[in-house]
């Protein structure tokens, strides 16, 4: 191959090296922007995964919180069931004196006494006497059996309002029950939504992923062409260094060659007594040197 060939190819390498090193700037371009693409969606992953675990420990605490409410409510529930078959009971045996029936204890007993004042102060026949001290004696039956029922009566209605007081707990119980679950199962469905979130972000992040792949494959196999190119370009330039020196050498040569002839001929000049021209004169002088 000629010189000028040479040159030719020379200035076509550079010029392809030269759009060779453009593309590899744009696929490194592209490469570095879908590897940032990828890292943000990871950084977005890792901050959803730890919503999803604060969501998970809320939960599970709301769920854990319900667990020990309803055991509660069911101790209260026990209690409760245990005073009602209490009061049944005491009902089924003794049912709650009424002022209908004149059992009111208080009544009695000043009933009574007003029949013992009688006795003590009327001054009554024998027979009048009897018929008090009879009566006296059924109000006295009465008066017990009404201070009885009234006992009872007295433990229905402590026994009731325990069981009104531990129906109001067990009533405040059961709306926490219901409050607390319904927060757990708030959380419960917000980890769903960003679990579902994640699996998106995923997707994304292997698509990201396997653009910025793809391209630093490209990247990868153009700086290897381009590396080839520069080595190929070294050596033709090493090459034209070399028509260059060959180039220069063949100068001095043909130079060296023509002062030569110049110097025979002055010498001849000389022997011939010529008159030199200057130019004999330069080369006459660069011979005596």
């Amino acid at each position: 191959m000629t010189e000028k060939e040479d040159f030719e190819k020379l200035k076509a390498q550079k010029a392809e090296i030269t759009e060779l090193r453009k593309k590899l700037n744009e696929l490194d371009s592209y490469k570095e922007k879908w590897y940032s693409e990828k890292e943000t969606v990871q950084k977005n992953i890792y901050e959803f995964i730890s919503k999803v675990k604060n969501l998970k420990r809320e939960r599970n605490s709301y769920t854990e919180s319900v667990k020990e409410e309803k055991k509660k409510r069911q101790e209260l529930n026990r209690e409760i069931t245990k005073k009602v078959t209490e009061v049944k009971e005491i009902s089924k045996d003794s049912p709650p004196p009424t002022r209908e029936r004149g059992e009111n204890p208080r009544k009695l007993k000043a009933e009574i006494d007003k029949l013992e004042y009688s006795i003590e102060t009327d001054g009554l026949t024998f027979e009048k006497e009897k018929k008090v001290m009879k009566q006296i004696k059924d109000k006295k039956k009465k008066l017990k059996e009404a201070e009885k029922a009234s006992q009872e009566w007295g433990k229905i209605h402590g026994a009731s309002r325990e069981i009104d007081s531990l129906k109001r707990d067990a009533n405040k119980i059961h709306k926490d029950v219901t409050k607390k679950a319904e927060l757990s199962q708030e959380k419960h469905e917000g980890m769903i939504d960003v679990s579902k979130q994640i699996d998106e972000l995923k997707k994304k992040e292997e698509e990201y992923q396997n653009k910025f792949l793809d391209y630093k494959k490209q990247f990868s196999e153009l700086n290897k062409e381009l590396k080839g190119k520069l080595e190929d370009l070294s050596n033709l330039n090493k090459k034209i260094t070399g028509h260059k020196l060959e180039s220069v050498k063949q100068k001095k040569k043909r130079e060296e060659h023509i002062l030569k002839n110049k110097e025979i001929e002055v010498e001849e000049k000389i022997k011939k007594k010529v008159k030199l021209t200057t130019e004999d004169l330069l080369v006459f002088q660069r011979k005596e040197k």
